[in-house]
């Protein structure tokens, strides 16, 4: 469907300019709520909400993985990152190719927002280890 393609689109879109991840942080206690692994649940395209399930596309094209010491991993469309991360109450500070962006924390989840185009994405991670 034409929401799976945009969706398709948006990914590589992604891989292009997350190549390069630099992440922030001083680590401390606080980073526990983080720690482990974090993998989609649900994906929303320009409004549209499904399970990132029901997409058909491989598990293994979005993943995040934080430890204790303030260092993780992101995989974004199959490329996976080293870096670090800054948490702050209400959000995961990084740093994206010299651009600042914010994943928002709240009820345990985590969501990463993209905008290509027309296109607005929103994908929600949860703990998953």
């Amino acid at each position: 469907t034409m929401k799976i393609r945009i969706f398709i689109v948006s990914l590589l879109s992604v891989c292009s300019m997350l190549s390069g991840i630099l992440l922030i942080n001083c680590a401390n206690k606080k980073n526990d709520i983080l720690v482990g692994e974090w993998s989609p649940t649900t994906v929303e395209i320009q409004g549209t909400t499904m399970k990132y399930s029901d997409l058909g596309v491989n598990n293994s094209l979005f993943d995040l993985y934080f430890t204790k010491d303030g260092r993780c991993s992101v995989t974004i469309g199959g490329i996976e990152t080293d870096g670090i991360y800054f948490l702050n109450k209400s959000s995961v500070d990084i740093e994206l190719n010299d651009k600042n962006q914010k994943l928002c924390f709240q009820r345990r989840t985590l969501t990463m927002s993209l905008n290509y185009g027309n296109a607005d994405t929103l994908i929600t991670f949860v703990r998953t280890e």
